[in-house]
């Protein structure tokens, strides 16, 4: 019967189920675009997300929420990423750009979560440089979250 707790483990192990052993931990995490890695960004290159793990545990699950904070002020979900890491080390989390110039202005967060545990937010500003001959011309955009289903749309998406 003593020998009853290590063939539990040895089944688990043998149809891919794991543990998680011991704590992961972020050193450093930054946006950039192109070679700017700042907290106001112009937008018109990926984004690029870069997490610096110092510990990694087998297992570990990174994830990245990307929110955009509309004219209401409420955060509205535009994408996740997920990442399976087994040892510490740098995780790239991009967004790339459907069309050129295509993130409105304004400002953006990031949850960064480690094994579903939310650790660090980011905040993030995006303002396009002001080009003089058409300041005024540029019609502010609105997004609108429902579609017209009832189910969320992801603004990153739109005119596809």
């Amino acid at each position: 019967m003593k020998f009853l707790p290590v063939l539990v483990l040895i089944f688990f192990s043998g149809c891919g189920f794991h543990f998680v052993v011991g704590e992961a931990e972020i050193s450093q995490a930054v946006v950039c675009s192109g070679e700017n890695c700042s907290d106001t960004l112009t937008g018109e290159n990926t984004l690029i997300l870069k997490i610096t793990l110092d510990k990694a545990p087998y297992g570990t699950e990174v994830s990245s929420h990307w929110y955009y904070r509309d004219s209401e002020n409420k955060s509205v979900l535009i994408r996740e990423r997920f990442s399976s890491v087994d040892e510490p080390g740098v995780v790239i989390h991009p967004i790339g750009l459907p069309k050129p110039g295509y993130f409105m202005d304004g400002e953006y967060s990031i949850v960064l979560k480690l094994n579903k545990n939310k650790v660090k937010a980011l905040k993030l500003k995006i303002k396009k440089p002001v080009d003089k001959k058409t300041e005024n011309t540029i019609p502010k955009q609105k997004i609108e979250n429902p579609s017209s289903n009832g189910t969320p749309k992801d603004i990153l998406d739109d005119d596809l």
